[in-house]
């Protein structure tokens, strides 16, 4: 019933597939921004909230990896970056969820921002790319190695189910599916992590609601090192403005 998943691109495609609307009179508004972190992210991030979740409890199967709040408190850098109920701030100064530049330190970067407007019971697809230049050493027949370089189609393609009911914006099913360089082959006798990169494409499913104008988190962890996104997800019900054109 439930999906989810890493990134590094600034291309963003965008599509929406709709259904079946429970009001004519309104629409889905969603609002997002997905910024990459990298080392590990010190503080904390809690769910304040237990309406959050459409079942007893998180998937388990997402422990350590994903998580999903409503709270956060992260010290990055100098300063402090901070979720709660007024939004989100760094360093005491609201970050807008409609900006598409923060400033921001090297360790936080914003890489994708956008609003996007849904009939109810619709279909989000939303995809990141980017062709990120890796360089790598292969060891040549003479024994000496060489220094080579590829482009590697990383990013993350997000796919959400979205269902307004009971007060809440519900997202269905939320499959994330990441395509990032996590590894390297080895090279026989060397220690180092230089060899050739492997692109690894990872899914992750969840499934939670959000109440509408409150702001929500997301952090999805590097399954090998450390990094990994922060998605902001924030979300209100607007009158469709076509709503009586014949």
């Amino acid at each position: 019933m439930k999906k989810l998943m890493f990134i590094s691109g600034i291309m963003l495609l965008f599509s929406c597939l709709s259904s079946v609307r429970a009001d004519d009179d309104e629409l889905i508004k969603i609002q997002f921004q997905i910024f990459r972190f990298s080392g590990e992210l010190q503080g904390k991030a809690w769910a304040d909230d237990d309406d959050i979740w459409t079942t007893d409890e998180p998937p388990e199967k997402l422990k350590h990896i994903v998580k999903v709040f409503d709270k956060a408190r992260f010290e990055i850098a100098d300063g402090i970056f901070d979720l709660n109920d007024d939004g989100c701030f760094w360093k005491h100064a609201e970050i807008p969820i409609t900006a598409e530049e923060v400033n921001l330190p090297a360790q936080l970067q914003l890489i994708a921002s956008k609003s996007i407007k849904v009939e109810d019971d619709s279909q989000v697809d939303l995809k990141i790319r980017s062709d990120l230049p890796v360089q790598y050493l292969t060891r040549r027949e003479d024994g000496l190695f060489e220094l080579k370089e590829k482009k590697l189609s990383t990013g993350i393609d997000m796919k959400i189910e979205v269902d307004a009911k009971h007060d809440h914006i519900y997202f269905e099913d939320l499959l994330l599916r990441v395509r990032t360089v996590d590894r390297r082959k080895k090279i026989p006798g060397v220690n180092l992590d230089i060899g050739d990169p492997i692109l690894e494409i990872k899914e992750y499913l969840t499934y939670f609601r959000l109440e509408p104008d409150r702001d929500y988190g997301l952090t999805i962890k590097r399954e090998h090192g450390s990094g990994g996104l922060f998605i902001r997800f924030k979300t209100s019900l607007e009158e469709d403005p076509d709503d009586g054109d014949d």
